[in-house]
């Protein structure tokens, strides 16, 4: 095995995506330079940059590739603690971490909610939902009205609907 360089370390998906930041600046490269070198939709680049979609396996290899580098793994130099995936212990995680991801920190509000506020913040989003698709619908069957007027020759005042 030939020797390595290592140019930086990352314990975490943050570190990661912090690394690759800073080497696509040392390379001079704009975000859309690197979704054009890696074949990615335009602006890719700049929604994991800025932590509102993750690297999957195929972007994440054609993003090391844009910029030049290797993924290699290291012994850890501090040993890191054990977390559960699946855990709904959202506490003991830092709250830069949820600023950092968005709207996925609001599942800490709704665990601090009881399951009848949780039952009432529901419905309350379903009852909005559902106003919001009922205007949309009626919006809908009122051009639809109109385009059938203006096909069979009339103006939209006249004839009755």
């Amino acid at each position: 095995m030939s020797a390595v360089e290592i140019i930086a370390r990352a314990a975490s998906y943050d570190q990661l995506c912090e690394i690759l930041i800073a080497r696509r600046k040392q390379l001079g490269l704009s975000q859309m330079a690197v979704d054009h070198i890696a074949g990615l939709q335009d602006g890719y680049t700049a929604k994991i940059e800025v932590f509102h979609k993750k690297m999957g396996r195929l972007s994440l290899t054609l993003l090391l590739g844009a910029l030049g580098v290797d993924l290699a793994l290291v012994p850890s130099a501090v040993p890191h603690r054990k977390t559960d995936v699946n855990s709904t212990d959202y506490g003991s995680i830092d709250k830069d971490h949820h600023a950092k991801i968005g709207r996925k920190g609001g599942r800490i509000a709704m665990s601090r909610k009881t399951p009848k506020q949780r039952r009432e913040f529901a419905r309350q989003g379903a009852k909005v939902r559902w106003r919001k698709w009922r205007e949309a619908k009626a919006f809908q069957d009122e051009k639809d009205r109109r385009k059938l007027k203006r096909l069979a020759g009339l103006k939209p005042s006249e004839g009755g609907a």
